[in-house]
């Protein structure tokens, strides 16, 4: 006899109330609204680290890699100089890269997974006197790339490095001996592969 209560319970369930229905159908509503907009939100919105300016993002996963950043002045920008206006190295625009100043140092987490990092650096024009700069590139003591002593109007320099393997780098820029007075640097067109 309980056995066939019991089934007659699941073959006959009680008719839920009107009100416990709404409820339910809203909870599930706001759920799936909920959802959908934190996934348009992620796809949208870059991944950045608090202090760095500018707008847009990286290209592939690089922006989500910086690690952590110090610079003694202004903050690091994305597709923007320091001073948060497109970029120029000499004679040349450039749309996408890292705005920084001297002494800065941006150390990028690559967890082993690329064999090159490649890319342009310079002295922005939009420094106001004589800026002059030397950009490294390096895993923890190790240099990887070295710039020569770069100045405001000269060109872009290109650089090229293997990072196969390697966990971190440091993108690095140091005055050129003179302190930092209208050292505004350029890390554009940057890539991993």
């Amino acid at each position: 006899m309980q056995e066939s209560d019991a089934s007659q319970n699941i073959s006959n369930p009680q008719p839920v109330s009107r009100g416990a229905s709404w409820f339910w159908l809203t909870l599930l509503a706001i759920t799936f609204v909920s959802s959908v907009a934190l996934i348009q939100y992620k796809e949208k919105k870059p991944p950045r680290k608090p202090g760095i300016g500018g707008k847009g993002s990286l290209p592939g996963n690089l922006q989500a890699m910086i690690k952590s950043f110090s610079q003694s002045y202004g903050r690091p920008h994305i597709n923007q100089t320091v001073d948060g206006n497109p970029f120029t190295i000499g004679p040349e625009k450039f749309e996408s890269g890292i705005g920084t100043h001297a002494n800065s140092k941006i150390t990028l987490s690559l967890a082993g997974r690329y064999k090159r990092l490649t890319g342009m650096c310079g002295v922005d024009s939009e420094a106001g006197g004589k800026g002059t700069l030397i950009f490294k590139i390096k895993d923890r003591d190790k240099e990887l790339f070295s710039s020569p002593l770069m100045e405001k109007g000269d060109p872009a320099i290109k650089f090229s490095v293997s990072v196969e393997g390697r966990q971190e780098v440091e993108l690095i820029v140091e005055d050129g001996g003179d302190g930092i007075n209208f050292d505004h640097a350029d890390w554009v067109n940057l890539r991993l592969e």
